[in-house]
């Protein structure tokens, strides 16, 4: 009798966690997960704001009409600029490369001549922060933090 005592109270206390609508009990943060994370990188975003070692970097109208767009595998990046001579915003630059993103950790690595790696600073549904760091010929430390929406 003591054995189906215990094993009706393992079923009684399985319904209550399988019953409950709450999570806030639950070790996982969905909002921060490494799935929610790496689902949420893919698509297509928009330059909103630059910094370089904490300063504001200032983009004008057709910088920020470049983008960044992640499919799973590859990375594409696409840059405007002004032309000075008829003042028309034009593309610059059209780049597509492989990534690899580590959601547990929350960094992306490019695979260019470089090897970059850049550290996640916010991902969520409508803002994607990179921050990148590497150092000036002179070897001076540099950081740039680019943030993208959608």
């Amino acid at each position: 009798m003591r054995t189906n005592s215990f094993f009706l109270f393992c079923i009684f206390v399985a319904s209550l966690i399988s019953c409950s609508d709450s999570t806030e009990d639950l070790d996982v943060d969905y909002e921060d997960s490494a799935i929610n994370r790496a689902a949420l990188i893919i698509g297509t975003w928009q330059l909103s704001n630059q910094t370089q070692n904490g300063e504001t970097v200032t983009l004008n109208e057709c910088n920020k009409s470049g983008t960044i767009t992640f499919d799973g595998e590859q990375v594409t990046t696409t840059t405007y600029r002004i032309n000075s001579d008829t003042e028309d915003c034009n593309l610059n630059s059209t780049k597509s490369l492989l990534y690899e993103f580590e959601a547990d950790d929350a960094l992306l690595f490019i695979e260019n001549q470089n090897q970059s790696q850049i550290e996640i600073g916010i991902i969520n549904d409508s803002i994607l922060s990179l921050i990148e760091e590497g150092y000036t010929s002179s070897g001076e430390l540099i950081s740039f933090e680019t943030t993208f929406t959608r």
